[in-house]
């Protein structure tokens, strides 16, 4: 027993001696091994960051074999911001090209309904010389009376048509008596101004545009309506209705104001939207709008002649307002009264546009838009009457 234990011992002393003479050899494989895995990697990195770099460029110091791939990257990038850039410039110069050419074709259209009314003009003027009176309704007499010679008002509002193309159009207020269409609506935003004239006791309009957070500042002459809607503006603190009208000129009592007078005495240099609806007293009042900054105005227009309409659409033309959208509020019509020349309503709506003032150098170029009469003859009246 005292044998086999001594011969167990000395293996154990020999397996001892013999681990401590393999260890700096298992430890000298094991780094080789890390090694190998370590250039594997970068040799992998390098050719994924640039295919052509060659396999024996692997045998390169670290430092170096990284300081390449940084470069790589950097040109990488580079090259990046420069498609980026390409393609920026693209994009910008199809904008371009696009907003050049819808300036294009609102000129042309805004030309041909200009040569259009200036020549309908011509033909009333010589039709009220050939041609039996009309019957027109007198708002102030109550009652129909005999001019002569007019285009009825219910074929007038033909010959002024939208010639901006408002890509952004939107209702404010209901599909019905009191709503209107805008063009700016949604780009609004506060402290912008909105003023409505002629409020009566419907504020469908104002409750549509009420999202947008504007100061809002009403305008009815009859104070019994204003009893029946002064509970909405009280609940709204940037609204406000006043117990004045809208005229062409101050009154001695105050009760009648100009635009130009009430923007000044609430303090407002621009109005973003301006909603008219005045019983017929429209086409005096746009006349005293020379000269304000209005960015869109929608109007109820009330039984028009063609020379009211003219001189309205033309006003608005000098501040560079332009029709936009309209539509025929039939709802206080009869047939009867169409028919002797008295058709209420209708709605136009104008938006200011931009670089109006470059149009006659784009009707230079060739037309792509004809403009031609109800026969097919071209329209070649001067678009100045």
């Amino acid at each position: 027993m005292v044998r086999g234990a001594g011969q167990r011992g000395r293996w154990r002393l020999l397996s001892l001696w013999a681990l401590l003479l393999l260890f700096p050899l298992l430890s000298l494989l094991v780094q080789t091994r890390m090694r190998r895995s370590s250039r594997r990697v970068e040799e992998a990195t390098l050719e994924h960051a640039d295919p052509g770099v060659a396999r024996n460029e692997s045998l390169m110091p670290t430092v170096e074999r990284l300081e390449r791939l940084v470069k790589n990257l950097q040109d990488k990038v580079k090259e990046h911001k420069e498609l980026k850039e390409i393609s920026s410039k693209r994009t910008e110069a199809q904008v371009t090209q696009h907003n050049s050419l819808l300036l294009s074709h609102f000129c042309q259209r805004r030309d041909c309904a200009m040569r259009t009314q200036c020549k309908y003009k011509e033909l009333e003027r010589g039709l009220s010389v050939t041609e039996k009176p009309s019957k027109r309704y007198d708002s102030a007499l109550g009652m129909f009376k005999e001019v002569p010679f007019q285009f009825e008002p219910a074929k007038v509002w033909y010959f002024f048509p939208e010639v901006f193309s408002c890509p952004t159009m939107q209702r404010a207020g209901p599909l019905y008596d009191g709503g209107k269409w805008t063009c700016r609506l949604h780009t609004l935003r506060p402290p912008c101004v909105i003023y409505s004239f002629g409020t009566w006791d419907d504020v469908a309009f104002e409750l549509g545009v009420e999202k947008v957070g504007c100061l809002l500042h009403a305008f009815e002459i009859d104070p019994e309506p204003i009893k029946r809607i002064q509970h909405i503006f009280d609940a709204r603190p940037n609204w406000k209705i006043h117990n004045v009208g809208i005229g062409a000129a101050d009154d001695a009592g105050g009760k009648i104001k100009t635009m130009r007078t009430i923007m000044r005495e609430l303090g407002h240099s621009r109005v973003d939207f301006v909603k008219m609806d005045i019983e017929g007293k429209e086409y005096e009042v746009v006349e005293s709008l020379k000269g304000l900054n209005i960015q869109e105005i929608v109007i109820e227009l009330h039984n028009p002649t063609f020379q009211q309409m003219l001189r309205l659409t033309r006003t608005l033309d000098t501040m560079g307002l332009q029709v936009f959208a309209r539509e025929a509020n039939t709802l206080a019509s009869r047939v009867e009264d169409a028919a002797q020349g008295h058709s209420c309503c209708f709605e136009f709506s104008f938006t200011k546009v931009e670089n109006v003032d470059r149009c006659p150098a784009e009707l230079q170029q060739p037309l792509s838009l004809p403009c031609l009469d109800t026969s097919g003859v071209s329209i070649t009246t001067s678009a100045s009457c």
